[in-house]
């Protein structure tokens, strides 16, 4: 019944003309702020909390059709209500359609999800978008401008797992005697998790240098970062920041820069004993 009433007020056309390709529409994905920048929760929360549906990286684009129902782990999670700036027919729980009222390229916030949690969530619950149970070709859809359908990718928002998003730096806080080969390595929330697509691992800003306010090096989509040969006997310093937030300022030193470490000679020594 969406569809047909749909169709029959020229918003959206569903169902592929025939012999039509399905070309890529874009990554809709939920959001804890509306401008798409943050795709995990802080922390575990319990009130009212919005979630923000938001398009992005796509051609002009019409109407989007998806669903966004509330995962089995957020405990105690009730649904409240869905808002939109847009003309919409149906909801997030049980499929949505939306009509953007004209061409727009990556329209943003196209629907804000109401909740309210009655108990702590589950550390790193997945909230993913999903197609449209009505939709028959089983995709999250987006309608370009010419009404075309398009197979769009859909992503999640991950709850964190509470205290600092951003920790477990390797080499550790204040570690000396750390070879000049060493590489930079850390944790970011919940983004070990493996979700099946790209945009789930966070970009992170890498700060690097030998003064307590290290410069930025370099923006990457991982958590590693190879600094090239350091200088012996020399104490480094860096942090991380991720959307909006930041890491202390960590720091190790260097060793004299034997080629060797003490402990690998004495696994080779072991050897001949």
């Amino acid at each position: 019944m969406k569809r047909l009433i749909l169709t029959s007020i020229a918003v959206l056309v569903l169902v592929l003309p025939a012999g039509s390709a399905v070309a890529q529409g874009g990554f809709i994905s939920i959001y804890s702020d509306a401008a798409g920048i943050d795709g995990e929760y802080l922390d575990n929360f319990t009130g009212l909390v919005n979630f923000y549906v938001v398009v992005q990286l796509t051609p002009a684009v019409s109407a989007v059709q998806f669903a966004a129902p509330l995962p089995a782990c957020f405990t105690g999670a009730l649904y409240i209500a869905d808002t939109s700036s847009f003309l919409t027919m149906g909801n997030s729980q049980t499929g949505v359609a939306i009509s953007l009222g004209g061409c727009m390229s990556s329209p943003g916030n196209v629907l804000t999800i109401q909740v309210f949690a009655m108990a702590q969530t589950s550390t790193c619950c997945p909230y993913y978008v999903v197609p449209d149970p009505a939709e028959p070709s089983g995709t999250i859809v987006s309608v370009d401008c010419n009404n075309v359908k398009q197979v769009a990718s859909g992503g999640a928002l991950y709850i964190s797992d509470g205290a600092t998003r951003i920790h477990s730096p390797i080499p550790a806080d204040g570690a000396v005697d750390q070879s000049v080969v060493a590489a930079l390595r850390w944790s970011i929330g919940c983004s070990s998790v493996v979700c099946g697509a790209a945009r789930c691992i966070p970009f992170a800003d890498v700060y690097f240098g030998t003064t307590p306010d290290p410069p930025l090096v370099a923006t990457m989509q991982q958590s590693y970062y190879d600094p090239g040969g350091l200088a012996p006997n020399t104490t480094y310093y860096w942090k991380i920041k991720e959307g909006d937030a930041e890491s202390p300022v960590w720091s190790f030193t260097t060793n004299a820069g034997n080629p060797v470490a003490v402990d690998t000679w004495g696994a080779i020594k072991a050897l001949y004993r």
